[in-house]
């Protein structure tokens, strides 16, 4: 079944390069197409298929260097903040420093076994969440991993974490191992010039900046662009909690019984541990993934891994109940955010920005994804950048 959303707006001033046409095409008389458009052109679900059943990719040979709009982040908060903008008609790139899509919501492979080794899980309450992880059981990239009484359904990618990121991404024109130095906007033209380390500029007339908060504010800080200071204080004040994974492959099944191998601990040094085999991520090969708490982190994070690994091992020792046949560790320098911003982003119409992510909106994937959708919809529905 197809569902279409559309998000009021003043028809009298198309937002985005290439929504002009859509406004005129669709006859739809104020309503910007929110997530998907009606066009000829656009009739795609929000599940990315269209009417024929066709997924839309981009010709990504022909490396374009000006855009409607850039968004910089690969994790679920820029992909989804990408793809409005690309179904609503915005010529959009998205740039990531990393070597793959989809930030926190990771997922590796080590000695045959396969490790979630960033976010283990995300819920859904907030129904403009919902609607796309409704479209996302359908296609089968995400399923129900266990239920909470206190949380509700905890959901994990399929085959892993990381399995929605790259299938949005195959909608989008994605440039990874692009590492963006500075970005700045220019009152002539009403552009955005975006730098990166290969001395590659791209320009646009809206920019989305979803890295964690202290990151992006270094890009516009980079740029000399100037935060208004309310805003800015409010942005600075948002920080981090850091984590170090263990990703430890076992010689059998794990003793987490409970919750299909998820368990969350309070106090000592580890506050998670998730079963990668009992989940469905490692079918062939018993493998946990063990996540330390903020204290352990701030103790350790500069110890060898031949130092900290075994602590964390040890720890969970008790839970596990199996023998550990090889470890490997990982950092995650912005793991979960400390405060969040007054709004679900924050807005600058008038020059086109959106600064977004899970720091802004509380923290989790959903906030994060709420993060971006939100900053899409206020930036095709702010000033003028046609």
């Amino acid at each position: 079944m197809h569902r279409f959303f559309y998000l009021h707006t003043n028809a009298s001033t198309p937002r985005v390069g290439t929504s002009n046409r859509l406004f005129t095409e669709c006859g739809t008389s104020g309503f910007l197409p929110f997530p998907n458009s009606t066009c000829e052109r656009h009739l795609i679900d929000r599940a990315g298929r269209s009417s024929s059943g066709v997924h839309h990719v981009p010709d990504k040979a022909n490396e374009q260097t000006e855009f409607d709009c850039i968004v910089v982040g690969a994790g679920i908060s820029g992909l989804l903040a990408a793809t409005v903008m690309t179904r609503a008609g915005a010529r959009t790139c998205v740039l990531d420093k990393g070597r793959g899509v989809g930030g926190r919501m990771a997922t590796r492979r080590r000695d045959r076994a396969v490790f979630d080794h960033g976010a283990q899980f995300f819920t859904a309450r907030d129904e403009r969440f919902l609607l796309w992880v409704d479209d996302w059981q359908e296609l089968g990239l995400v399923e129900p991993w266990y239920d909470s009484p206190h949380s509700g359904v905890h959901y994990r990618g399929v085959p892993g974490m990381t399995g929605v990121a790259k299938y949005l991404a195959g909608e989008l024109d994605v440039r990874t191992e692009s590492t963006v130095t500075r970005v700045s906007y220019h009152e002539q033209g009403k552009r955005w010039h975006i730098e990166s380390a290969d001395s590659t500029i791209l320009t646009s007339a809206l920019l989305v900046l979803t890295a964690p908060v202290p990151q992006s504010l270094a890009l516009l800080k980079a740029g000399n662009f100037v935060t208004p200071e309310r805003e800015l204080e409010e942005l600075k004040s948002i920080g981090y909690h850091r984590c170090i994974a263990a990703l430890a492959v076992l010689d059998a099944s794990s003793a987490l019984t409970e919750c299909n191998g998820a368990l969350k601990l309070r106090g000592g040094p580890v506050q998670w541990i998730g079963d990668n085999y009992r989940k469905g991520v490692s079918p062939a090969v018993p493998s946990v993934t063990i996540h330390s708490t903020p204290a352990f982190t701030e103790e350790n994070w500069d110890v060898d891994d031949s130092v900290r690994l075994p602590k964390l091992l040890e720890a969970a020792t008790p839970y596990v109940q199996a023998n550990v046949v090889s470890c490997h560790g990982h950092r995650w320098g912005f793991s979960s955010p400390i405060g969040r911003f007054s709004s679900d982003a924050y807005i600058d119409p008038e020059r086109g920005l959106a600064i977004a992510g899970d720091g802004l909106a509380g923290g989790r994937v959903e906030g994060a994804a709420i993060s971006g959708l939100t900053a899409a919809s206020e930036l095709a529905g702010g000033g003028n950048h046609a």
